[in-house]
This record gives structure tokens, C-alpha cells and sequence, in this order.
């Protein structure tokens, strides 16, 4: 493997580095961790509303059908009349 780069020997330096950016990667992880209860919870919001909707959409389906049923049958009735 070619190292393009300059070697960099002095790890006090790089733990220095690192030990820097700790606070960020911490705050960085504390938003990320507060984003997903946020979104979690919206989830859970839509997903109640889209079950309703769903079920909403569900009962209205069998009343259409019930009610095309129904005019079947009174168009049936109406046929079977004597004029």
C-alpha cells in the first residue's frame, strides 16, 4: 500500500485530536438520539391516523356494498311488480 502522506508518528498529538472532538461526536449523538424520539413519535401519530383512516375506508366499503345490495333488490322488486 503507498502512503502519499506524510507519516504521523506523534499519537500524543492524534489523541489530543481526538479527545477534542469527543464533545462534538457526544452532542452529535444527543441530537441524533432526540431526532429519533421526535420522528418515532410522529410515526406513531400517523400510523394511529392512517389505522382510523383504514378502518374508516373499511366501513365504508361494506356500507356501499350493502347499499348496492339493497338496490338490487328493489330493482328486482320493482320488476317483479304488475304494471
Amino acid at each position: 500500500m503507498n502512503h502519499t502522506g506524510p507519516l504521523n508518528l506523534d499519537h500524543s498529538n492524534q489523541s489530543s485530536e481526538t479527545s477534542k472532538k469527543v464533545p462534538f461526536i457526544e452532542k452529535k449523538v444527543q441530537e441524533l438520539a432526540h431526532f429519533r424520539e421526535k420522528f418515532l413519535e410522529w410515526m406513531g401519530q400517523h400510523s394511529r391516523q392512517f389505522e382510523s383512516i383504514k378502518m374508516f375506508n373499511e366501513h365504508t366499503t361494506q356500507r356501499i356494498e350493502q347499499l348496492e345490495q339493497r338496490i338490487v333488490m328493489l330493482e328486482k322488486k320493482l320488476a317483479e311488480r304488475p304494471s
